[in-house]
């Protein structure tokens, strides 16, 4: 799951990946921080993050096989 918050204006985290391998599901950690620390501007926050580069974008990078 991804792109869930809680406050002001929150948002039900989606579904990454449905029924993956254990070793697919391991990397998913690795690639948030990975795509995080490239396209992560200054101090924004993941979730404005997700939100700026579009949530499925995301998520099809993530779980792309290269």
């Amino acid at each position: 799951m991804i792109g869930g918050r809680l406050g002001r204006h929150p948002r039900l985290a989606q579904e990454v990946a449905h029924l993956v391998s254990e070793r697919k599901a391991a990397l998913l950690p690795e690639r948030c921080i990975r795509l995080y620390q490239q396209q992560g501007s200054g101090e924004e926050r993941f979730a404005a993050m997700l939100q700026r580069l579009g949530i499925d974008n995301v998520i099809e990078t993530l779980t792309s096989e290269s």
